[in-house]
């Protein structure tokens, strides 16, 4: 059989194979559809079914293997190439299992799935893909990424095998999620018991669940500790305490999960760098840790060890706890931010003005989402602009300078966002097709760009799992005599 005729042949055996696929994909998503709307996740259940409906439409092309050119000597490769289309119409396949077999790659028309929810660490980063999957990239010396190593990766690598994971967050060294079981889970470094695990010291290099229960529905990593809320509205806290940052009363480390404030609900988290701010249901906000430089916004510098209202009378429906600043968006969609400001991160048009109170940032009611990382704030507004201001030395702000910002600067006009994650120096967004971005430093490939150059603004593509398409519903190539 000649290249060209193997390759119509390979093409319509492989979208048989995708017909298949695609009802396996449909039932998966659907469910996650249905568990994202009924979490109050409507906008990513929407992105979502709109994402099916364009997979169940799309159509085979073939690939050429990324070490090859569509060349004579490429091609008589395949002189030898034996398609089984009975395989493929039963639902079953066989493949050389090297990986230098996977020549022909069932994919979508955009190449990349698109991502869920996207999480930038000190210097790693955690994305969840819209099926489910599992993805990390960047430092990874203590295995905070999960992959089983500690290599640091400059492109995603698949975390796993599990294709159920609906929340991540990424902190210093270690990471924690959420499964759709409403499992909780940690890996990374294990010192102060920040992984929750029991122990003290090592690192897990792999996901391992925390405790049994099944009810956890959002988690967030900090810089040494982290904080979890059940479905029951109860709040958890584990890791490093020594300023009060786990909110139960003392300055005791803590190896496995402890409930803060017994009785109470709480609807809303953020772990920071040395300190926590949360939600109750009734829209109050609270703050408890670290309080050098007014992060916690109480109005004094003092430390605390157990939650405390942040100007009482106000209600509040997200926060987002950075290095040492705070930002937070009313109920009113006004935005508010305090703690230090040597970098303009406040973005009330002042610097080295630090605020031990909230102060708002411009007369905006628009703003629906924030994101507060080292020293500079990222933030989006109901029209699906993106806006940063403060420290820009790496080019974090993603406005094509390194110039610092005392105000928010609009990022690529014209386009629009739903998601964003400040990080260390670095920034990770997601559009409102889906894509994901990245910008800013790069030192350990926490870009993903595959090199590590710092970047302005620079799509990240999230592979297509070949292996899965390939070996298992269409799995339909084989080498003769095999």
């Amino acid at each position: 059989m000649g290249f060209l005729d193997a390759l119509s042949k390979a093409t319509n055996v492989a979208q048989k194979g995708l017909d298949l696929y695609s009802g396996v994909v449909e039932k998966d998503a659907r469910t996650t559809i249905d568990r994202l709307n009924k979490s109050g996740n409507s906008g990513a259940a929407e992105r979502l079914s709109e994402r099916l409906d364009s997979h169940l439409n799309r159509k085979v092309k073939p690939v050429r293997r990324r070490d090859e050119s569509y060349d004579e000597n490429f091609s008589s490769g395949y002189e030898n190439v034996d398609f089984d289309d009975e395989a493929t119409d039963s639902g079953q396949g066989s493949c050389d299992e090297d990986e230098n077999a996977d020549s022909f790659v069932v994919q979508d028309a955009l190449d990349a799935p698109p991502v869920r929810a996207i999480s930038a660490g000190e210097g790693h980063v955690m994305a969840i893909a819209e099926d489910g999957t599992l993805w990390a990239w960047g430092r990874n010396w203590y295995g905070q990424l999960g992959d089983g190593t500690t290599t640091n990766p400059n492109a995603p690598v698949r975390i796993g095998g599990a294709a159920n994971w609906v929340s991540v967050s990424a902190g210093e060294r270690h990471t924690v999620a959420i499964r759709e079981d409403g499992t909780l889970w940690a890996w990374g470094n294990n010192q102060f018991g920040r992984t929750g695990l029991g122990t003290t010291s090592g690192n897990t290099t792999s996901p391992v669940q925390i405790g049994t229960a099944t009810n956890w529905i959002h988690a967030s990593a900090g810089e040494e500790h982290n904080v979890a809320i059940r479905s029951d509205g109860s709040l958890w806290a584990w890791g490093r305490n020594i300023y009060g940052q786990l909110g139960d009363g003392t300055t005791t480390n803590r190896a496995t999960p402890v409930q803060i404030e017994a009785g109470t609900k709480w609807a809303y988290i953020s772990a920071g760098a040395s300190l926590t701010l949360a939600i109750k249901e009734n829209g109050s906000l609270w703050a408890w840790g670290l309080n050098s430089t007014g992060q916690l916004g109480d109005g004094t510098m003092a430390n605390r060890n157990a939650p405390v209202q942040i100007q009482p009378g106000m209600t509040w429906k997200s926060a987002s706890a950075g290095e040492d600043h705070n930002v937070a968006i009313r109920s009113d969609g006004t935005l508010w931010a305090w703690g230090r400001n040597d970098y303009g991160q406040l973005g009330d048009d002042t610097i080295f003005a630090d605020s031990e109170v909230p102060v708002q940032i411009q007369a905006s009611t628009t703003w629906t989402y924030v994101s507060a990382g080292d020293m500079y704030t990222m933030a989006i507004r109901s029209d699906g602009t993106l806006w940063a201001w403060g420290g820009n030395d790496y080019g974090q702000l993603g406005d094509g300078t390194t110039t610092d910002s005392e105000v928010p600067v609009q990022i690529q006009a014209g386009t629009t966002w739903t998601y964003v994650s400040a990080g260390d120096m670095y920034t990770m967004a997601i559009r409102s097709d889906g894509t994901l971005w990245a910008w800013g430093g790069n030192d350990y490939g926490q870009l993903g760009d595959g090199t590590t150059t710092d970047r302005g603004p620079t799509q990240i593509m999230i592979p297509v799992i070949e292996q899965e398409i390939i070996h298992k519903p269409i799995a339909i190539a084989k080498e003769q005599g095999t």
